[in-house]
């Protein structure tokens, strides 16, 4: 799933059950901040060093959010390849399906 956003989050609680239930489900988000807004309180979302919690204390399966400035457009692209595949990986492997990848 692509977002884009020009600002934050109003309702982060509400995101971060939503995160937290998809974590579950082959999904992968990449947010993309568009403008020149302050995206500090978004890379929160992009739970690379910590486990999301949601509003009952239940943790992320695993990381699915990748949070990247448009300004940084080439790490957009890049960014969207490696992580779609990187979660797709690590659902598969928390699943226990076999699967290869097909680069193009």
């Amino acid at each position: 799933m692509l977002l884009l956003t020009d600002g934050v989050v109003t309702d982060m609680k509400e995101m971060i059950d939503v995160i937290v239930r998809a974590s579950a489900l082959p999904v992968s988000i990449i947010v993309v901040g568009v403008g020149n807004a302050d995206f500090s309180a978004m890379e929160f979302l992009d739970e690379d060093s910590s486990s999301l919690k949601d509003s009952q204390g239940v943790k992320a399966s695993r990381d699915v959010v990748q949070f990247v400035p448009f300004r940084k457009f080439k790490l957009v692209r890049s960014s969207f390849v490696f992580y779609s595949q990187q979660q797709f990986s690590t659902f598969a492997e928390w699943k226990a399906i076999e699967h290869t990848y097909h680069y193009c």
